[in-house]
């Protein structure tokens, strides 16, 4: 009676493990998902931005954003840069859903230069 009651009591105990090591996994899964859909929508944004004069950049990365399973929180253009906040699913009741932002535009010439170890004429 008591080896049965430990016994069930042990897989009780790794269930609520495996549950809660699949719930971290899923967390995971979503952080990086929103991470790539933010980066992809940032830049999606941006190039709209300086090669599309008449495009709308915060509707280019908001449909990015949902082709990468990800909703846009919030889409702003920051001087010549398009930062974009973006969430996604988790599956995971008690964090329903996991956000990432991100920004992309142009490098000004002397910050590519100085990476190169170049100088400007």
């Amino acid at each position: 009676s008591t080896l049965m009651r430990s016994s069930a009591a042990s897989d009780v105990y790794k269930r609520q493990l495996l549950c809660t090591i699949a719930a971290g996994a899923r967390i995971a899964m979503a952080r990086a998902q929103a991470r790539t859909a933010a980066d992809m929508s940032a830049l999606a944004a941006a190039d709209a931005y300086w090669n599309e004069a008449a495009a709308d950049p915060c509707g280019i990365g908001s449909a990015v954003a949902r082709n990468n399973a990800g909703a846009v929180e919030s889409c702003e253009v920051i001087d010549m840069d398009v930062a974009m906040e973006v969430s996604t699913a988790t599956g995971v009741p008690f964090v329903e859903r996991v956000s990432a932002r991100a920004r992309a535009g142009p490098r000004r010439c002397d910050e590519v230069d100085a990476t190169r170890g170049a100088s400007q004429p």
